[in-house]
């Protein structure tokens, strides 16, 4: 079950860049804040105008993922937190 939430985090954080815009920070190279898009915002670390390092996706639903990102992906340690408090803690 844990895979099945973890690949459709990934999969929906793939259609989440295309639909945000830069609000404030350096969404090229540093810290930054998108726009809520069709899943939800991202604020964290960017490289190559990627998500790159420590970051937290937001989701519409008030579910969260915070974590390690690296070319607009999941990667690494990370933990994700449902809209009702529960988590799971992921780690590569």
């Amino acid at each position: 079950m844990n895979k099945i939430i973890i690949a459709a985090m990934i999969i929906t954080s793939l259609f989440f860049v295309s639909c945000t815009h830069c609000v404030s920070g350096n969404c090229r190279d540093g810290y930054g804040k998108t726009s809520k898009g069709l899943i939800g915002k991202y604020e964290g670390e960017w490289k190559n105008g990627k998500w790159h390092g420590q970051g937290t996706i937001y989701y519409t639903n008030g579910s969260k993922y915070v974590g390690m990102m690296q070319n607009d992906k999941m990667n690494g340690y990370g933990s994700f937190f449902y809209f009702n408090g529960d988590s799971i803690y992921r780690s590569v």
